[in-house]
């Protein structure tokens, strides 16, 4: 059996981790941001891996029964509303073309 000590350790260690990732994500998605030019295919996959990274932090608090910042709530419904805006963008362009 683990003590009270370790698991909060483990789960410390965990966040820790999955803090790491999106840090990672943040620099990626904002060094493809800064790069001239228009929105590449790959800015687009690093918006989502950055998506996924800040849902898999949430989750990962909620399972701790802790609140999710208010700032990281925000920033996860902005980047999924990016990622979701090409696909919806395209959508639409194809039904204003005359048929």
């Amino acid at each position: 059996m683990t003590s009270p000590t370790t698991r909060a350790q483990r789960r410390a260690c965990e966040l820790t981790v999955l803090r790491e990732q999106i840090d990672e994500a943040r620099d990626l998605v904002g060094r493809e941001r800064r790069t001239p030019g228009q929105m590449a295919p790959h800015t687009l996959v690093s918006q989502r891996a950055l998506v996924a990274a800040l849902e898999e932090y949430a989750d990962a608090l909620t399972a701790l029964g802790w609140p999710v910042p208010y700032r990281l709530h925000a920033e996860l419904e902005l980047f999924r509303g990016l990622t979701r805006a090409p696909t919806l963008l395209a959508h639409s362009a194809r039904e204003s073309l005359p048929r």
